[in-house]
């Protein structure tokens, strides 16, 4: 029976590109606390920015989320809308919505997300993204949701890495070791979500998960504003929203993750 323990926290200001390099070749999870960078408060309200920067008619997704039998999550409904008026019905709506948007390459938008203080050697031009599945174009969205909204147990496109930075609100977050990544999915996608504590008492432990072997290591972060989260290459991850939140996510592949990276596009050319 494995049992969740709390995910590694390091200081932005300690943690070293060395050190980053050592944690994301090993493919272990972590969060920065003190994040800070300039025009964090900017992105606290996303309806303002949008009218500021003329983003408003830009199509972004809107997924509205609810509880399978298993007590996983599952997309109820998912369609696009502009982002203006997506915003709009996020903000009429109580529980469980969430509007996924990506930031054009070309948005002056991101001029306020510093991506060197994300211990990236250098910025990769939009042409210089190894992804390919969509070329000239960045891999950074922006999420706003409800409290209830989340995502169900995943791991990042084409086993990417990502940082996600909380600008607002609290996100409750469940993951395991890359390293596991082989051992739970042998009987499909695991289901980490139906592992949350219950909404009458956030705080508590998780409970222990039965069916997985002892020595797989499933972690659990209570993410507050400020912080950021680290999820490495083949890192099963499941995210509950346990108030209405805003924040920045940016997917990249660099030489940490680049074996896990093109074992990935192999195998999506060979289903092609």
């Amino acid at each position: 029976m494995a049992t969740w323990q709390p995910l590694a926290v390091y200081d932005r200001h300690e943690l070293t590109l060395a050190k980053f390099q050592e944690l994301a070749k090993a493919l272990e999870p972590f969060a920065v606390r003190g994040v800070d960078w300039e025009g964090m408060k900017e992105w606290a309200d996303p309806g303002a920015l949008v009218e500021a920067h003329g983003l408003a008619g830009d199509v972004a997704d809107v997924m509205m989320f609810e509880a399978d039998g298993d007590g996983d999550v599952e997309v109820g409904f998912d369609s696009e809308a502009p982002l203006g008026v997506a915003l709009g019905m996020m903000q009429a709506q109580d529980q469980g919505m969430y509007v996924k948007y990506a930031l054009p390459c070309d948005s002056a938008v991101l001029a306020s997300l510093p991506f060197k203080d994300f211990l990236v050697e250098r910025t990769l031009a939009p042409a210089e993204q190894p992804m390919l599945l969509k070329p000239g174009r960045y891999f950074t969205w922006l999420y706003a949701g409800t409290a209830g909204s989340g995502s169900a147990t995943h791991i990042d496109v084409m086993n990417s890495s990502a940082w996600l930075t909380s600008v607002s609100g609290e996100k409750q977050w469940l993951l395991a070791h890359g390293e596991d990544y082989d051992a739970l999915a042998k009987g499909g996608t695991p289901n980490l979500f139906s592992h949350f504590p219950s909404d009458a008492a956030p705080s508590a432990p998780c409970a222990a998960v039965g069916d997985v072997d002892a020595a797989m290591r499933l972690y659990h972060h209570r993410q507050a504003p400020g912080t950021a989260m680290f999820v490495p290459s083949r890192c099963w991850h499941a995210v509950k929203n346990l108030t209405p939140c805003v924040s920045l996510t940016h997917n990249f592949v660099d030489a940490t993750n680049q074996p896990h990276w093109e074992a990935a596009v192999k195998d999506f050319l060979n289903v092609q």
